[in-house]
């Protein structure tokens, strides 16, 4: 069983994918398949569910390595939720 602080990293690493956002990049993969469906008459779930994951985990990867490297070269310093992610995971460092 995960404890507390396990959970805790795995839903700060989650919330810093921005999941609200990858329906965007699932949006495309969508409408081609319907668009192929309409056109050709057959479809293939498992196939294009395997491209709805990759396409989410390449979304969600871009938007953290984006964060990540925004926040260690102090580009943005306003949108913190790799920065928040970093922080979270590391613990707090006491400010002298």
């Amino acid at each position: 069983m995960k404890s507390r602080s396990e959970n805790s990293k795995l839903v700060t690493l989650f919330q810093a994918c921005r999941p609200k956002f990858l329906v965007a990049s699932a949006a495309p993969i969508l409408v081609g398949s319907f668009l192929a469906y309409a056109t050709t008459g057959s479809f293939n779930l498992g196939l294009t569910f395997l491209t709805l994951v990759a396409i989410m985990a390449l979304q969600a990867g871009a938007n953290m390595a984006n964060d990540y490297f925004d926040h260690i070269s102090g580009n943005d310093e306003v949108s913190l939720p790799v920065a928040l992610a970093i922080e979270r995971l590391r613990g707090k460092r006491e400010k002298s």
